[in-house]
């Protein structure tokens, strides 16, 4: 970010090239101004949505407060403006009113303030669709876990009931029903799945003599 800052400073003191600055934000400080005739490049790695626009909140603000630290910056006026106007989706409202001087006008920033109440009235009404899809999708895996439950019916444990693998009678809550419906304990059927592994990996790394071996060995020399 520190590196960030003294790029953002170059273009806009030494270079006086404040769309440069706007688009090295844009860029998430991928790229410093574009040339004419220049060929776009492509950037080599790809970066997800969501981090380059995590990146982009920070550039923008790290901009306004190069803007607002400047000697002269009574005279960026416009182009402090033009920055909060067009990139008002990246700017936190309270953040930039914490910034900005209290001397100016609630009417120079009626545009922002519009654009960034209807961004916040668009984000809140969008995670209460997705609050409410994801209440659906929540209600429907129970109702189908209800209904399984419902097709499985319940399992009565008497005291003839034992173990299907250690033939033990099944007490406590520790235990399950198999897909063939024999009742098992928890631990039993964990040590019958750690065995089946094991047993896999003798198998496969067992080797059988090659065909060519036997009939070699079969072969009777003349």
């Amino acid at each position: 970010l520190e590196q960030h800052e003294i790029a953002l400073k170059v273009l806009i003191n030494d270079l006086k090239d404040y769309r440069g600055a706007e688009i090295f934000c844009l860029q998430a400080g991928r790229v410093i101004g574009i040339r004419k005739g220049a060929p776009k490049k492509r950037a080599s790695k790809k970066i997800d949505e969501k981090s380059l626009i995590t990146k982009r909140r920070t550039l923008f603000l790290t901009l306004l407060k190069v803007y607002l630290e400047m000697d002269n910056r009574d005279e960026m006026v416009d182009i402090i403006i033009h920055l909060l106007n067009t990139q008002a989706v990246y700017l936190d409202i309270m953040e930039v009113l914490s910034l900005l001087p209290e001397y100016w006008s609630i009417e120079m920033l009626n545009n922002f303030l519009v654009r960034s109440l209807r961004q916040s009235y668009h984000n809140y009404r969008e995670g209460q669709i997705l609050k409410g899809l994801c209440r659906g999708e929540n209600l429907m895996i129970k109702y189908e876990l209800s209904q399984a439950y419902q097709d499985i019916g319940p399992i009565i444990i008497t005291q003839n009931v034992v173990c299907a693998s250690c033939k033990k009678h099944i007490s406590g809550a520790e235990f399950m029903r198999q897909p063939n419906n024999d009742i098992i304990h928890v631990q039993c059927d964990f040590d019958k799945s750690n065995r089946d592994n094991s047993l896999e990996i003798v198998d496969s790394t067992t080797t059988t003599p090659s065909t060519s071996n036997i009939e070699e060995s079969k072969a009777i020399p003349l």
